[in-house]
């Protein structure tokens, strides 16, 4: 039986699995982060500043790159917010697949992180093709290492020690890729048992 790696890089730090391909229409959850640690009153300055960067984004997800950043601000600093929405290297091209991921994720992100603002872990809603961040502190152009999630596949490799040795060969090879790819995307898959 042939075991198959299906692995997609988006941006130099994001990794997902594909393991499925749902229909534009769908916007499969996967996981979300927005810790209790710093709250904001409903109806504030900073809930209305937030809701019209989701606006934006939304508004924006039609985008070529698949990729938008942006930022809601007052007169206030401690109400702005900044935002950006990445949906996967080979979702791009599928315009509706993307718009549909990102209206979805805004639109479900009040409902999944309803009054957090966070300060230092930032809010992150995870889907199949996308991704949504925002936070009231700025986090462009700086590389982190969290919040991240790991997803675990629940299948067992039938050759675990043949499995992560080419897991670890395609994995290197489709980070070279990606990092010359202009949209820093690269996929690869490799058979298992080598035949």
């Amino acid at each position: 039986m042939n075991n198959l790696i299906l692995v997609s890089i988006l941006s130099s730090i994001f990794v997902v699995t594909l393991l499925s391909f749902p229909s534009p229409a769908e916007a499969v959850y996967l996981y979300h982060i927005c810790p209790n640690t710093t709250t904001f009153t409903p109806n504030s300055t900073f809930q209305s500043n937030l809701n019209r960067l989701l606006s934006t984004l939304s508004s924006n997800a039609t985008r070529p790159s698949g990729f938008y950043n942006a930022t809601a601000s007052s007169r206030t600093p401690n109400d702005t917010v900044y935002g950006l929405f990445r949906c996967r290297g080979d979702v791009v091209a599928a315009t509706d697949t993307c718009k549909s991921c990102v209206s979805t994720a805004t639109s479900e992100a009040v409902q999944r992180c309803p009054t957090e603002k966070q300060v230092v872990i930032d809010n992150m809603i995870w889907y199949d093709d996308c991704m949504l961040r925002y936070s009231n502190e700025s986090f462009f152009s700086t590389a982190a290492e969290s919040p991240a999630v790991y997803m675990s596949n629940t299948q067992n490799a039938t050759e675990p020690t043949r499995f992560n040795q080419v897991l670890a060969a395609c994995m290197n090879e489709v980070a070279t890729e990606a990092t010359t790819d202009a949209d820093k995307f690269a996929t690869s898959q490799a058979n298992v048992s080598g035949l």
